[in-house]
């Protein structure tokens, strides 16, 4: 089983079933080509980062927060 193999339904059952379900909920994501173990995207994926993250960071704004634009880790 991989992280990829956890669906939606799965996610919101157990918040459902442990009391943690949101007063809100907003779900964003892609559609992977491939759910191999892997450290490369896949190109669908890799082509949805920018879109998605734009997405999340207008939901965001609808709730009075902001999102900075960050490039890779900082020690």
């Amino acid at each position: 089983m991989t992280p990829h193999e956890v669906g939606v339904a799965d996610l919101l059952g157990a918040a459902l079933l442990s009391g943690a379900w949101p007063r809100r909920l907003v779900l964003h994501g892609a559609q992977p080509a491939r759910t191999t173990i892997g450290t490369e995207l896949s190109p669908p994926v890799a082509a949805a980062l920018d879109p998605l993250a734009a997405a999340v960071a207008a939901d965001l704004a609808l709730y009075g927060l902001s999102v900075s634009e960050s490039r890779g880790a900082t020690p």
